[in-house]
Order: structure tokens, then sequence, then C-alpha cells
């Protein structure tokens, strides 16, 4: 079943399911010419084009009994809540995305340091070195810093946020269908079931070409983790066998069944006139990719063309 998102007035919401999707509809809540965007689409696109979300209406009235999703009658969205085992969740925003996890008593979940926006006073906050010091060591090695925070709801439906590094996007994942590997500091905040290490590339060419270099991040266990994403997010479930070859950097995440290796432009005029560099990565199912349209390190490469030279 896809996961659906949202954007209302420049803010983004979800995932939903299809039903919740169609109960959002019925509520009002989504229009015509709101946004959406699924794993099944390549671009976000207006409600009013999706089949049988705004055709078939009597749709609308099967879906008034969904579970996990919390709508109250006061025409706010923000009210609106998912739920994964247990754990609910809302991601807000467009291009400067937050995440809002609500804890029950007792429920724990760690981040990457630095990454907490707010949280309410049923929230207990520990700063541990996960792991000791060679699991310290190795986040380090990942991009991430030595120590993590910890957040402890003691109470039920205590509120933590967590906000976005850059312009992206946050994407939720369930660990639990399968680990996943993620590029260096994509790592927001996960479940405390959720395990966090290392991934090293051990083909030579794609540590040092790949460009995500030859150490990523993994993330295997149970529950739910969020990572950040550069710029938009595309999603391509290949099937096995099936290989796509992408700009390198572009690779966000993809589950641990995917071969990845590098390969070389081919022709001299591709490789020096065609803009792309030297070499592509290639990726090969089965499983889910996820790519990413702003790599942090080409937005910073066209940002230096409007820095300011120094005199020195």
């Amino acid at each position: 079943m896809s996961n659906w998102y949202i954007t209302k007035e420049g803010k983004q919401y979800g995932p939903y399911d299809w039903n919740q999707l169609l109960q959002l509809k019925g509520d009002n809540y989504l229009n015509k010419n709101d946004l959406v965007w699924s794993e099944k689409l390549n671009n976000w696109t207006p409600a009013s084009q999706i089949k049988d979300l705004f055709v078939n209406q009597e749709n609308i009235s099967n879906a008034n009994n969904v579970s996990g999703l919390s709508v109250r009658s006061n025409n706010n969205i923000n009210n609106s809540k998912k739920e994964l085992k247990g754990l609910k969740y809302q991601i807000l925003g467009s291009v400067m995305p937050m995440v809002e996890i609500m804890l029950d008593k007792d429920e724990r979940l760690y981040a990457q340091s630095g990454a907490m926006q707010w949280m309410d006073q049923n929230i207990k906050m520990d700063t541990e070195m996960k792991g000791g010091v060679f699991g310290a060591f190795k986040r380090k090695m990942s991009g991430e810093d030595m120590f993590v925070q910890y957040f402890t709801g003691l109470d039920d439906g205590a509120i933590v946020a967590f906000g976005h590094t850059y312009p992206g996007n946050i994407l939720p994942l369930d660990i639990s269908k399968g680990t996943v590997i993620c590029q260096r500091r994509s790592f927001l905040c996960a479940y405390e079931s959720v395990d966090y290490d290392i991934h090293i590339q051990r083909r030579l060419g794609s540590g040092f070409f790949g460009g995500e270099g030859f150490i990523m991040q993994k993330l295997s266990g149970q529950g739910l983790a969020f990572i950040e994403i550069d710029g938009e997010c595309i999603v391509k479930d290949l099937a096995q066998g099936e290989k796509i070859r992408v700009e390198t950097g572009s690779v966000g995440a993809f589950e641990e069944g995917v071969s990845f290796s590098i390969e070389r432009v081919k022709g001299i005029k591709n490789m020096f006139l065609g803009g792309e560099g030297m070499f592509l990565t290639t990726l090969e199912g089965p499983g889910k990719v996820w790519l990413q349209t702003m790599p942090i390190q080409s937005m910073a490469g066209e940002l230096y063309h409007y820095l300011p030279l120094s005199n020195n």
C-alpha cells in the first residue's frame, strides 16, 4: 500500500494511506487544488487529477472509520496523526520540514545531536554515548556526532519535534520491513528498537567515485526511523536484475538487497563535455531506492559561484 503526502498552504503533511486520503477529502481538508504525492507519482500532482479521489464520490463514505488517523472538526489538519507500532508522528513544512513525534509513557527514541526543535514538559532528555566508545567512533565516521540524545515520554501524549538540517525532506522508514543503507549524515532520529551502525563500501571505485564515500549509515532492527533527504525525493522500486544509473551523490538511501556500484561514463565527449562527470552510480534490484534531487554537495557547488571573493 502506497503512502500519500499532501501540501496545503506551503506545508507538507503525511504520510497517509488511501483510505485516510479519502477521509481528508470527505472532511474538506483536501481540496482539488492541493498537491499530492506518492511513490507511484513522479511529481507533485493536483488532487483533482488523481483517479478515484474526486471522481468516485461513493468511496468517501467507506472511509469514515479509519484507525490511526485523528481528525477533529476544528478544520486544523495539524491534528492529523499517523501511528505505526505505537509511534505517532506528523511531518510539517515543505522546504525545511520538521517531524513531531508523540510518545506514550516510558517510550523512548534517540536523535542526532542538535536535531531537537522543541519538546513539551512531559519529555525527559538525556545525552549518552550510545554503544560506548566504539559506537561513538562509528557514528563519527558516518558523519554524525559521537553523542546522541535520548527522549523519553513521562506521560502518554508527550510530544517532541525534530527539524531538518538543510533544505529537503524528512522520510519515515519502517525498518521492520528490512535493513536500509543511507548516505552519510542522513540519520535524524529513530525509535529505540532501531539499530544504528555503519556500512562500509567494499568496492574501491564506489568509495572514491560514488559520491557517498566509503562509509555510509546502516539502519536495522524493528520500528520506525526518520532520515533527511537533500531536495525532493523520488522512490524507485527495482525488480530483480533491474538497473538504474544515477548521478553520483543522488542516492539518498536504498534497501540492503540493492547492489551499489560505479560505472565509468562511456565516450570521451560524454565524460568531459556532458556535464555529468566521469562516473555514474549503478543500482541493481531487487529493492527500493530513495533518490534525492539536490545533493548538498551540488547545492554548495552552485552557491559557490555567487559567494564574494576574498581580496587576500
